[in-house]
């Protein structure tokens, strides 16, 4: 009857460990408690001189000379007889004389702890096994296993370690005698979920997770006691549970235990067959004047009778359209403020649950009252598990076929992008609505006003490969190799959150920035239409971010990729200064802005379609502007040093592109560059 859990177990077990293993605890019923030991090794291992007990005071053996310090009564302290468990084999030890009542006839224990059989556990002394047929609180309880000589002068060393529960006291032979410290007490992870009756906890794999390999107490200088048993332990079956009625319609012909789990069909609760013969009226006070169904429906409707002194009346159907009605009474059962509290709401024909009560007649009707919570399983939710989808439903186990996608910015899910959307988001915003993915058209997780300038330009300007800022202003793109760069220099005036990037300073304050800010060449509105704006490197590094999202400042490794696309050398674009040939004649654009000299005489000139203008700079040390018509310079977003960041120059006389370094106070033009 029993299921081979050892063998099923050991095919998951690898032979790493270097001792003994626990690998499973039965503690309930008492006529199933048990434990199993396994040899990971590659050699038998003789049982001479090992024990097991259940107590955390077993060191008292050696140091105090207590063979028996655990209870007289349920407990035991025992030591093994003179058998080894060969390399790869389980040993099975039963605490209970009657295990055959629970383990079937056909299940032969390796070794017992009762009886004086040449396989039984040997006392330590006479009463050092508890004379109680419950020996393993099903709750809360250790088992320790270990090796010691019976020289009072040889420590006691673990072997295995196994602790469940929190009322049971840990192990801790720290300041004991010579023994190393254990883990403190309050840091031991004792695993913490009751296995019940047909469940056992087992050991998932040879490797004791967390323990600690060296200066502890074990018998290869492990700390058995630093374990963590809630994630190297879990709960098994120790048999296939299930419905074992061949009339129910959950039948499990391969169940060996009936769990209590079998259904009711609804035909026959229709038929009248399981009426409780008692009044309803306190029915939840004592469920036990009724037979205690379980029926399995798919939830059809809902009726909210509460309003007018009733109950919450739930309709479910099975598969051959048969309903029962559900009750639920306020009074006893709070359902609207309870986490089941969805089940009640639309759209119905989703949700399938089980449900346990007693069956009453309600003019000629047949309904089963519902106390608690605990009366409600949801079996399966039917809905959209897609997480991506617009619809997902985090309750859903069982896809539908109902998921459904709405592109970013279409709020209102109509498969268009319009002035719709923005009415919508707009509203979505005003009421403090809920948060939608496809309204964070900005994405950075929130939904305010910053989402509705975005989409306003995505309406106007189309959000296809589109670069627009924060501001609205809309740029040219060009893609260069497998980079796409803006085709105008920025002039954004509020970081990406936002927030207002600070201008208008005068030539001395300018030269004693230390954040980010912005300058227009003489202070001239229509310079920055055409020319963008200049930022201190501040701005550049600013974490609020100056470029629009999908965008950043490029940098100086990505200056470079842009450089040898265009026909540089890897070695001639690593290196400082003017380097190249006509990769600045390439990069640069509009004649009409530039002085006439070497740049735009190239007859590669604006061929890269980058369209670099020369724009000037803002000096560092006086403020002022120089430059424009002339030269053309671009930050990077790399450090040269704490001080110093890189650049790129173009200027009029050159085709060649210069790369250096200079003050973080110098107002230099932005490119961006698509992430």
């Amino acid at each position: 009857m029993i299921r081979n859990i050892t063998i099923l177990l050991l095919l998951s077990l690898s032979y790493t460990a270097d001792h003994l293993l626990l690998i499973q605890v039965v503690t309930q019923p008492d006529a199933a408690e048990s434990f199993s030991i396994y040899n990971p090794t590659d050699s038998p291992i003789d049982l001479t001189n090992y024990y097991i007990c259940d107590d955390e005071e077993y060191y008292k053996m050696q140091t105090e000379g207590d063979m028996a310090p655990s209870s007289s009564i349920s407990g035991f302290t025992a030591r093994f007889p003179s058998i080894s468990i060969n390399s790869g084999d389980t040993l099975h030890v039963i605490l209970n004389s009657d295990y055959s009542g629970f383990y079937g006839e056909e299940f032969t224990p390796d070794i017992i702890m009762y009886g004086a059989e040449n396989n039984s556990m040997l006392e330590t002394e006479p009463g050092s096994i508890g004379f109680s047929a419950g020996k393993l609180d099903e709750t809360s309880e250790l088992l320790i296993l270990f090796y010691w000589d019976g020289n009072s002068e040889s420590l006691i060393e673990d072997v295995d370690y196994f602790l469940w529960g929190a009322y049971q006291t840990p192990i801790n032979k720290t300041g004991i005698s010579t023994y190393q410290d254990d883990t403190p007490i309050e840091s031991q992870l004792f695993f913490e979920t009751e296995a019940e009756t047909y469940y056992a906890y087992s050991r998932i794999e040879v490797d004791e997770i967390d323990e600690t390999q060296t200066g502890g107490n074990g018998i290869t200088g492990h700390d058995e006691t630093s374990e963590n048993f809630r994630e190297s332990w879990e709960i098994i079956e120790l048999f296939n549970l299930g419905c074992m009625d061949s009339e129910a319609p959950n039948y499990d012909p391969f169940a060996e235990f009936d769990d209590g789990s079998c259904l009711v069909s609804f035909e026959a609760i229709i038929n009248g067959d399981f009426d409780c013969e008692s009044s309803g009226a306190y029915y939840c006070d004592n469920t036990t004047v009724c037979p205690f169904l379980n029926i399995q429906g798919l939830i059809v409707d809902y009726f909210d009778v509460t309003p007018f002194g009733g109950p919450h009346s739930i309709t479910l159907e099975d598969p051959t359209l048969y309903q029962i009605e559900l009750t639920i009474w306020p009074s006893e059962w709070d359902i609207v403020n309870d986490s089941l509290a969805f089940i009640l709401s639309p759209p119905y024909n989703q949700i399938l649950i089980q449900a346990s009560g007693g069956i009453f007649d309600y003019n000629g009707n047949k309904i089963m009252r519902i106390c608690s919570s605990d009366n409600i399983l949801i079996v399966d939710f039917l809905g959209c598990t897609d997480p991506e989808a617009t619809n997902y439903n985090s309750n859903a186990t069982v896809d539908d076929g109902s998921c459904y996608y709405c592109d970013l910015g279409d709020v209102n899910c109509d498969g268009e992008l319009n002035v719709l959307d923005i009415v919508s988001l707009v509203n979505i915003i005003i009421d403090d609505g809920e948060y939608t993915e496809y309204g964070d058209v900005n994405e950075d997780g929130y939904l305010n006003i910053l989402d509705v300038v975005t989409l306003v330009n995505w309406v106007l300007y189309g959000n296809d490969g589109a670069c627009i800022d924060i501001d609205g202003n809309v740029y040219e793109t060009v893609q260069i190799g497998d980079q796409l760069w803006m085709a105008e220099n920025l002039k954004v005036t509020h970081y990406n959150n936002g927030d207002s990037i600070p201008t208008g300073y005068s030539n001395s304050e300018w030269a004693e920035l230390q954040t980010g800010a912005y300058a227009v060449y003489n202070n001239d509105p229509s310079n920055a239409d055409t020319y963008g704006n200049l930022y201190n490197w501040f701005a550049v590094d600013d974490e609020r971010g100056l470029c629009m999202d999908g965008w950043h400042v490029p940098s100086d490794v990505e200056f470079m990729e842009l450089e040898m696309f265009l026909g540089m050398s890897e070695e001639e674009a690593n290196s400082s200064g003017w380097r190249g040939t006509n990769e600045g004649s390439k990069l640069a654009g509009n004649t009409d802005l530039w002085s006439n000299g070497n740049l735009e005489n190239n007859s590669e000139f604006g061929s890269s379609g980058f369209s670099a203008f020369p724009a000037g700079y803002r000096f560092s040390n006086s403020g002022y502007y120089i430059g424009m018509g002339i030269d053309g310079y671009f930050w990077s977003s790399s450090e040269s040093s704490s001080t110093n960041a890189w650049y790129r120059l173009l200027s009029y006389y050159y085709s060649d592109v210069s790369r250096y370094n200079l003050n973080k106070l110098v107002g230099f033009s932005i490119r961006c560059l698509g992430d």
